[in-house]
């Protein structure tokens, strides 16, 4: 420990004075613990001299996972700590999302604008597993606090926020924030945009220390509904950047890093990250602004989708034949599974309609928390879509069972 401590403070000190900077502002690992938040938020805080960063560097607690962050870890963070010197600083872009909770619970969180009947408006995203759903693990609630830096500004500028719009986790994990109109004035916000014939995508965001910036992130997928993306670091050294922006080259919006996963079936084990298009973003916006009506399309496949409430997610579908006999019914645990679906139409071609049973997630009446509609009370709804058609035909309200005078709202397909 005490090598890997020494060559953390020599690899901070060898550095040009240029790549030094990120460092010196308080914008990595080195004040993860201890360091209160009004400290960590301002970016005029440096530590004064060697014994300091000794301290911080000592008081950083490995995990049996973090406890990985070797010699090769620490030259690539310097590494990144040099090309993130020579990038832009925030500047409106992108926020830092704060639980109410806990402040030292903290999201990366991207500033976006699309045009509604020409007129811009501004959106804040962040990733919806990043809202509380049970009280005793402080997350982000309905209302939060955005802190936004700007170049040449040493103060940071605290935001009130609100969740205005939620495309679940276990769908599209993005969350749509508003702003109040006197503060969108801090805000610059990424036009939307799509990979092309880019090979590699950058991000900036935050991570749970500060601001972060990844180049030459290999696109491993692309599809309407996930994009992949490598991710070159350590669990621990990606905590917070859910929420964080990715760009192509013309520095427009693509995606929303939601998070990662290490591939067990990669001959190295390669880390590699998951990103919402931000094709997403912009129908989540427009269907935000067009009010209860509004629908987001869920993809069942690249070839297929269905138009779903913005909060709404599948339980279950059931494949049927052409005079609606029931082939195969498959539940979704929990996320909705493209592969086994893939599967299920090779085994039975004869399939034209998918009976699709889809739930809501809805705030709890004190806007504390974001509650999956699982229960037999909770309402559902059935859609028919045709695969021929490539349309629904049919949409059904669930019909109460009533017991002790409380409705109940049981699918058998679930």
């Amino acid at each position: 420990m005490k090598r890997i401590t020494l060559f953390f403070v020599f690899a901070v000190f060898t550095l040009p004075a240029l790549a030094q900077k990120p460092l010196k502002a308080g914008r990595t690992a080195f004040k993860a613990a201890g360091v209160p938040y009004a400290a960590a938020a301002a970016p005029t805080v440096r530590f004064k001299n060697l014994k300091e960063v000794r301290t911080a560097a000592k008081r950083y607690s490995f995990s049996s996972q973090t406890a990985r962050l070797n010699t090769a870890a620490l030259e690539r963070s310097a590494l990144q700590a040099q090309k993130a010197a020579q990038t832009p600083q925030p500047d409106g872009h992108i926020f830092w999302a704060i639980s109410g909770q806990d402040p030292n619970i903290r999201f990366s969180g991207t500033v976006f604008e699309i045009e509604k009947n020409g007129k811009k408006e501004f959106f804040g995203a962040v990733a919806a597993h990043t809202i509380v759903t049970d009280k005793e693990f402080p997350r982000l609630a309905k209302h939060f606090t955005a802190v936004v830096f700007l170049k040449n500004d040493p103060q940071p500028h605290f935001i009130p926020a609100e969740i205005v719009s939620v495309s679940p986790a276990n769908v599209s994990d993005i969350a749509l924030v508003k702003f109040p109109k006197e503060a969108e004035k801090l805000l610059s916000p990424y036009p939307l945009g799509k990979i092309t014939t880019e090979k590699t995508l950058h991000s900036t965001g935050y991570d749970h220390w500060g601001f972060t910036f990844l180049p030459k992130r290999l696109i491993l997928k692309n599809t309407p509904y996930i994009i992949h993306t490598s991710m070159p670091l350590l669990r621990m050294e990606r905590t917070g950047m859910c929420g964080s922006a990715l760009l192509n080259r013309k520095e427009q919006l693509v995606g929303i890093h939601i998070g990662s996963r290490v591939d067990p079936f990669s001959p190295d084990e390669e880390t590699y990250s998951y990103v919402t298009p931000s094709s997403q973003l912009g129908f989540l916006a427009n269907a935000y602004l067009e009010g209860k009506t509004g629908t987001v399309p869920f993809y069942l496949d690249e070839g297929h989708s269905l138009p779903l409430a913005p909060n709404e997610y599948i339980t279950s579908i059931q494949l049927q034949d052409a005079e609606g006999k029931s082939l195969l019914t498959q539940k979704a645990v929990y996320r909705f599974s493209r592969a086994l679906f893939k599967a299920a139409l090779q085994k039975y071609p004869q399939t034209q309609f998918i009976r699709v049973t889809a739930r809501k997630v809805t705030w709890s009446e004190n806007g504390e928390l974001l509650q999956l509609g699982r229960s037999p009370r909770d309402i559902y709804k059935i859609y028919l879509y045709d695969l021929n058609k490539k349309e629904i035909v049919s949409v059904q309200d669930a019909k109460p069972l009533w017991f002790d005078g409380l409705p109940f709202f049981v699918d058998q397909m679930e």
